[in-house]
């Protein structure tokens, strides 16, 4: 409407007051259009005033009436004087063969129909919140809307999806060929085998385990000569922490093989009391052998004793034990043993 002085003339800016005036509101009633819709199947008519944008009466009044946990449709077909267009959600459809955007579109007149079709629905969950978006064959999140992840995760790191073999990131880049669910995960959690440089990720919620929600974890492969049986990551002052399948996840780590010698190689060493020469035996056990199977005799001398750095060797020392005792680190490939 318009301001009018005395009901005929109609105000402009500026408009000088020199003496009392009297205005008042003068209506025009709005015109309003139909816009025809086919959503998904569900067709129908919605009224939108002249000048709405079409964008806003696709989103709020065809999109929300008809289906309202809807985020997003991918597909929207768009007739606009008998001039079709299809394109997906990141130019929200084309109208007049591509010379107008929708959102740049303003509704004037009877001239428009909405046709929308889904492809594939990806239903999420996160945490207590969950909800539906759309993707076509070879259409990614991010030729959409590059944010939309972001925006649904309330605070979790990311998605995952279960393809049927096992569980995969979600992202920005993924595309689907089928209905799916994707799971928001809290902590990432990289398993780094050393004989290929392949990296498997796993994921998981706060306080998850291996045991718990894989089954078990695990068996890492080791270096050629070496054998692993435990996995480790290392913070900045190369401390060493140990994680098993049954360690609850608390954050993301990156976690590599504990790698161990496949064999000990062992140095005996005789002193001979009256040259003062040593002689050396030479034999090579693994971590769980014991180490006296191997050991020279010492008969017709006067020693009577094997020692590793001052600790006695017994008949059934194993190098697992000195390694329990501190006596040895458990990477220490070559061995020396001395008679006393």
């Amino acid at each position: 409407g318009v301001w009018k002085v005395d009901g005929t003339t109609e105000i402009t800016s500026p408009y000088p007051i020199h003496e009392d005036i009297t205005v008042s509101a003068v209506y025009t009633a709005r015109t309003y259009v139909n816009i025809n819709y086919n959503y998904n199947g569900t067709t129908g008519t919605v009224q939108g005033n002249s000048g709405e944008r079409l964008i806003d009466i696709v989103s709020q009044k065809i999109q929300n009436e008809t289906f309202p946990n809807d985020l997003m449709n991918p597909y929207v077909w768009l007739t606009y004087n008998n001039s079709w267009s299809e394109n997906g959600n990141g130019e929200i459809g084309m109208v007049d063969s591509g010379s107008m955007r929708v959102t740049d579109y303003v509704i004037k007149q009877d001239e428009v129909e909405v046709w929308s079709k889904k492809k594939h629905t990806i239903s999420y969950i996160a945490g207590s919140s969950s909800g539906q978006f759309y993707l076509a064959d070879n259409q990614t999140i991010l030729s959409i809307y590059s944010g939309f992840l972001d925006d649904i995760l309330n605070g979790y790191t990311g998605f995952v999806y279960n393809n049927g073999e096992k569980v995969t990131e979600f992202t920005t880049t993924t595309t689907v060929s089928a209905d799916t669910t994707i799971t928001a995960y809290q902590y990432k959690v990289t398993l780094h085998d050393p004989t290929d440089g392949t990296a498997y990720d796993y994921f998981f919620n706060n306080g998850e385990t291996f045991n718990g929600k894989y089954g078990s974890m695990p068996t890492p492969n080791a270096y050629s000569g070496y054998h692993a049986d435990k996995w480790f990551y290392s913070d900045a002052s190369y401390n060493i922490t140990f994680v098993d399948g049954n360690t609850p996840i608390t954050s993301s780590m990156d976690l590599d093989p504990y790698q161990l010698p496949d064999v000990y190689n062992l140095t005996f060493s005789i002193r001979d009391t009256t040259t003062g020469t040593y002689s050396d035996i030479k034999a090579t056990v693994g971590l769980n052998d014991v180490i006296m199977t191997n050991a020279p005799s010492l008969d017709g001398t006067t020693l009577t004793k094997w020692y590793i750095n001052s600790t006695e060797i017994t008949a059934s020392t194993t190098v697992q034990d000195l390694v329990n005792a501190g006596v040895i680190d458990i990477t220490t490939e070559n061995i020396s043993i001395v008679a006393g």
